[in-house]
Order: structure tokens, then sequence, then C-alpha cells
């Protein structure tokens, strides 16, 4: 372990690392060009979490032209969401070492300032990239196309510096970052609806449910009071209890109604029961997310513990539904 105490002590460290990395994973919530920034760019893969807030552009503690050319070399950067504020400051390169500490990726922080940290050995590094892991993957992409919209706003703010002091820029989300963004700020109520299929059996009530954009129960099971109450905004995971997994996200878009049989909107095989819907938005999920101890029950609400133990997959998932080639955090153990 090595103390950073004297100003210039990070920067001489980014140097040294930069040229013998492979990856970098770098979180700092400034970003301003510096001969430590340029060092770390070296490496094959290097990724910058950020938080880029309009009022800090129109200050110039953080500058697009330093993000600009963090693309422009082939580095990805993502920008953490406003429901939570970024203020680590973490280096961490693979097979090299990790810096922790005050100092932001700039030039100040790195070559100027007094700040204070540490450079942890190798084996810190599986612990720091976890932690960077779970902040990229519900953290949205910046591109250079958000570039330009940013310069416009820092432009604006200058002009007008007291209403954007402390606006966070957002790209467009989609509508899954949307249900991520809220399920992850536990500002929803979450309610599970079981499809029941088995292990073997084709995913033929899913399909149903997907298809048709309903989330459905029936009424020999104690659902109706449940369904009744589910409200637009509501968000529904869509269970398949065979194989524990989350296979669908939705949120509620309307009123629930009812389908008795030989009604157009009864689905499924011809069953004599009548049916409870309530209409969703689904997101299927690319990567189905594995819940244990799932409640019991074909529509249930979740209690807050076991809901929290699937949140964090969740939430990654919705946000990488198109990336086949990833898994979610935890998967390597599901079947």
């Amino acid at each position: 372990m090595q103390f950073l105490s004297q100003p210039g002590e990070s920067a001489r460290l980014l140097e040294r690392w930069g040229p013998e990395a492979e990856e970098v994973h770098a979180a700092s919530p400034y970003v301003t060009w510096s001969p430590g920034l340029g060092a770390l760019l070296k490496a094959s893969t290097f990724r910058l979490l950020t938080q880029v807030t309009v009022g800090d552009l129109a200050t110039g503690v953080t500058k697009v032209q330093a993000l600009r050319r963090v693309l422009q070399a082939g580095g990805l950067v993502r920008n953490v969401p406003a429901t939570r504020r970024l203020h680590a400051k973490v280096f961490t390169v693979p097979g090299v070492g990790v810096m922790v500490g005050s100092a932001n990726l700039t030039f100040a922080g790195l070559d100027r300032n007094v700040e204070a940290g540490v450079a942890l050995p190798p084996d810190h590094v599986p612990y720091w990239l976890e932690w960077f892991e779970g902040q990229w993957a519900t953290s949205l992409a910046l591109t250079e196309l958000h570039l330009e919209e940013l310069e416009q706003k820092a432009a604006a703010a200058k002009a007008a510096p007291a209403q954007h002091a402390e606006e966070v820029w957002m790209p467009e989300r989609s509508f899954a970052q949307d249900v991520a963004l809220d399920l992850e700020r536990n500002v929803s109520r979450v309610v599970m609806c079981n499809s029941n299929r088995g292990h073997e059996d084709p995913m033929v009530c899913e399909e149903w449910m997907l298809s048709t954009g309903v989330a459905a129960a029936w009424e020999e099971y104690d659902t109706v009071s449940t369904f009744q109450s589910l409200s637009r905004g509501d968000i529904v995971l869509l269970h398949a209890s065979g194989i524990a997994k989350v296979v669908a996200v939705g949120r509620v878009t309307g009123p629930p109604r009812t389908a008795p049989p030989g009604h157009m909107e009864h689905i499924g095989p011809t069953v004599p029961t009548t049916q409870h819907h309530v209409p969703v938005d689904w997101v299927p999920l690319t990567h189905p997310v594995h819940w244990t101890n799932v409640p019991r029950g074909t529509v249930k609400e979740p209690k807050q513990d076991n809901l929290d133990s699937i949140r964090h997959p969740l939430v990654w998932s919705l946000f990488n539904v198109d990336a086949p080639k990833a898994a979610p955090p935890g998967s390597e153990r599901q079947s």
C-alpha cells in the first residue's frame, strides 16, 4: 500500500500505471484534461463513470472537451443517474492496482491540489471492480451527440446560472430504463404475477400476457382484491415459478378489468373461469432474474426485504435488455 498526500503524487502514479494497463475503470465526478488522463487512455479498454451537471460544465470543473477526447480515443463514458450522487474517486487497473482518494480526474485534482489517497495492490482489484460494475450497469451511456447537447446547455447555464446550477444532465431514456430507475429509487408499488409454468413447459402463459399486453390471473385463485387495487404506474414482475425467474417487467397503464369465459379478451385455452386482467406495458428480459424465496400465490406484493434481494439484478437486466452477451450479477449460479 502506498499513501498519496503530496501534490502531483496521484498524477505520477496514474502516468506510470497507464502504459502498463490493459484495462482501466475510472470513477470521478469531475473530469478535465490532464497528463494522467492521457496516460490512462493508452489502455486497450478505458471506461469512465462520471456525473455531469450543467452547472459544473458552466463553471468549468468538468470540460466537454475532455469527455470528447475520451470518446475519440475509443473510451466509454457513462453518466450516473440523478437518483444518486457520485462522489467517489476510484481508479481500478486490473493486474496493477487501485487508487482510491479525494482526487478527481482533473488537472487540479491530480497535479496541483493537496489531496489524500492510497494506492492499493492488485489483490484489491476484485472488490473495486465489482463496485464499479454495479454502478456502471445502472448508468447511462454518453455519446458524441450528447456532448453537443451538453455544450448548448452549458452555454444557456452561463447566461442564467441560477436556473441550471444543480441540473444533472441525463440523455433520453428508454421505457425500460425509466422502469429500472423507478425500481432503483423504490418509488413505485411492485407486484409479482406468477405464471405457474413448469420447468419443461413452453412459455405459453407468458406469451399470452406479453402479446396481449396484460397481467392476468384466474378467479379460482385469491387474487381479486390484489388486482382491484392495482393502479396506473405500478410495476408488475412476471415470474415463471417452474424456473424461479422473473422473465419480464412492466408498468400498469390502466384500470383492472374482468374477462369471463367466452369474452373476446379471455386469453389462453378455454377454461370456464373468469379472468382478471390489468393492462401492462411489458419489457421482456434478455436476462431473466432468478428469485429465491419468491412469495407464494398467483399475485402478491412482495415484502421489502424480499424485493430488495432481486432489486439490483432487475435494474441491471432492464438497463441491458439489448445486451445478449452479458449476464446479470449472480447469474452464473443459475441454471
